[in-house]
């Protein structure tokens, strides 16, 4: 049986044109897919979990009778190259400034007006209470005693250990250090919340904090 002429272009067109709708059905199949190589996945997710999560500052406080008011993060991040050593920063160096020494009573009262150019005063061991009255002044005091009184502005206070420790209420009373030796008090009056108790070995730590900000 012979075929048409016209048959045989019309099957040709049609084959192609099928053809080219299957390629064309493929290559969009192709462009639509957009997963990454498994090598690219891995390396992303591992820089995921490599990237910092950004941690807070610990600012929680500490012990105030030890550190004063410093926060764990002041404490940790502490520069020891920032200490001056001089007798606001430890006890020896106080020591062997002193350039008065009061005698011990049962009522000690150190002030500004009583001192002329001293700035670092002793108070002998054998004192029951001490009350000090001045500004940016060292003390250092033999001996436990039974209660301290601060007033003023700026002064550090090295002491064994005492009952009590007081700071005075009004305004300007405020900024001044009790380092304490052996023990701790077992009160403290700070009416304005401005001043640090602290032990004498941690001292250029709490002088660094912001404690009064």
């Amino acid at each position: 049986m012979s075929h048409s002429p016209f048959l045989r272009p019309s099957s040709f067109l049609v084959a192609c044109l099928l053809t080219l709708s299957g390629c064309s059905v493929g290559w969009t199949g192709a462009k639509g897919s957009s997963s990454a190589p498994p090598d690219q996945a891995h390396d992303a997710a591992q820089e995921a979990e490599e990237e910092p999560t950004g941690k807070l500052e610990d600012t929680s406080p500490v012990d105030p009778l030890e550190y004063g008011n410093c926060t764990s993060s002041e404490i940790r991040d502490y520069d020891n190259d920032l200490t001056d050593n001089d007798a606001e920063d430890t006890r020896a160096r106080a020591e062997a400034e002193v350039t008065k020494v009061v005698p011990a009573s049962d009522q000690v009262d150190v002030t500004s007006d009583a001192l002329s150019a001293d700035q670092v005063v002793k108070v002998s061991a054998g004192a029951r209470n001490v009350t000090i009255t001045a500004q940016s002044l060292v003390v250092v005091i033999e001996g436990e005693i039974e209660s301290l009184t601060v007033n003023g502005f700026d002064n550090t206070v090295w002491i064994d250990a005492s009952n009590k420790v007081t700071f005075g209420s009004n305004d300007a009373d405020s900024q001044n250090y009790v380092f304490w030796h052996s023990r701790p008090p077992q009160a403290k009056v700070d009416p304005q919340g401005l001043n640090s108790i602290g032990k004498d070995a941690h001292a250029p730590v709490i002088r660094s904090c912001r404690s009064f900000s």
